[in-house]
């Protein structure tokens, strides 16, 4: 049995917390300054270790105190005792004792050194408590490649953010645009016949006044003229580089009627004067950029065509917020007698705008200068 009177705490916490039970101690000898206890419990005999000075504390000013000590004992030769751990002091290392060999007299030999080994544990309560610091240095390196990372992603997302905004806008404009259209046939009694609210006769304010009816909320203006409409008139660049007959960039200003819809989008009407939304008219012809096209005597080349339109009705999803452009936030809707469908020039968004109907939500434009 166990005489050492000093060490009684150990024998209870073996006995109350390692083994819930039991624990005959069979022998204690020591090694190299080490206690070493050993018993049975369970059918097994078990080693355990202790300080020489306190209980679980060794007499080493770098050693804090015992982790686990633990181990089977072998009834065959020496009978090899346990893994003795003990964790350094200001450190998440652990120091563990291989094993200590026994001879049948019950003297004890370390058969390897202690070596240091890592405790998952240990490495996250010493972080924890550990309080760490950077240099100045540190810190504004890190802060400058934050800042680079940040300067060439977020403009990115920030641009890919709005334009599904600004197409998920259009198609819902688009689809307003068309149901109320089909909802002023039926009052009319013009099914498939949009000249009835499109009418060649009236001007473009009147038809704008009558096709706001069937937008709740909505207000007109009548031209950039109204001081409390000036807000609504602003210049919208073309989809691509366009002249419009001139020499530089341009850009067309909107001088049309506007119906200022509830949820901000405003609807600019340009009514034709078209009988029956049908005329044969003479134009000039312009090549993709909007340059006239001039023939060896330098004279305007024309052409002879005739246009089946009723209406057109432009669009901006966002307002007179940015970027004000055809084929993006900008799109004009060509209404003729028996349908509705989207512009069909280039330089007035087409592509894009039969991209953002179809789903794929791709914009397709050239920046340029105005007056270059």
């Amino acid at each position: 049995m166990f005489k050492n009177k000093k060490h009684p705490p150990l024998y209870k916490i073996l006995t109350d917390t390692l083994f819930s039970g039991k624990f005959n101690i069979k022998k204690v000898w020591r090694a190299r300054g080490q206690a070493v206890i050993c018993g049975q419990s369970h059918h097994k005999e078990i080693c355990h270790c202790e300080g020489m000075k306190r209980p679980w504390q060794s007499h080493s000013s770098e050693i804090s105190s015992v982790i686990f000590c633990s181990g089977t004992l072998s009834k065959r030769t020496s009978r090899p005792c346990a893994l003795a751990s003990y964790r350094l002091k200001k450190s998440p290392l652990t120091l563990t004792l291989s094993r200590a060999k026994v001879n049948s007299q019950g003297r004890g030999d370390y058969i390897n050194s202690l070596k240091r080994t890592y405790s998952p544990i240990d490495l996250l309560t010493y972080s924890l408590k550990k309080k760490f610091a950077f240099t100045l240095a540190e810190v504004l390196i890190t802060l400058g490649i934050i800042g680079v990372v940040a300067a060439m992603t977020i403009p990115t997302l920030i641009a890919d953010y709005r334009d599904k905004e600004i197409a998920t806008r259009v198609r819902k404009i688009y689809s307003d645009v068309n149901n109320a259209i089909l909802l002023a046939q039926n009052n009319l009694d013009a099914v498939n016949d949009n000249s009835a609210l499109f009418n060649p006769n009236n001007t473009s304010y009147q038809t704008a006044l009558n096709f706001s009816k069937y937008f709740k909320g909505s207000e007109v203006c009548e031209s950039n003229t109204d001081n409390k409409c000036k807000k609504f008139y602003y210049d919208v660049k073309y989809n691509k580089y366009y002249t419009a007959g001139g020499d530089t960039g341009a850009v067309n200003s909107m001088w049309y009627p506007a119906i200022i819809l509830s949820n901000g989008a405003i609807l600019f009407i340009y009514q034709y004067q078209n009988p029956n939304c049908y005329a044969v008219q003479t134009w000039e012809e312009w090549d993709e950029n909007g340059k006239p096209i001039l023939d060896g005597d330098g004279n305007p080349v024309t052409h002879t065509s005739y246009i089946d339109y009723c209406a057109a009705i432009l669009m901006d999803v966002n307002g007179n917020k940015l970027p004000n452009r055809y084929g993006q936030d900008f799109q004009k809707i060509i209404v003729k007698k028996d349908k509705v469908e989207p512009a069909l020039q280039s330089w007035e968004g087409a592509e894009s705008f039969k991209n953002i109907l179809s789903g794929s939500d791709e914009f397709i434009y050239e920046d340029y200068k105005v007056g270059d």
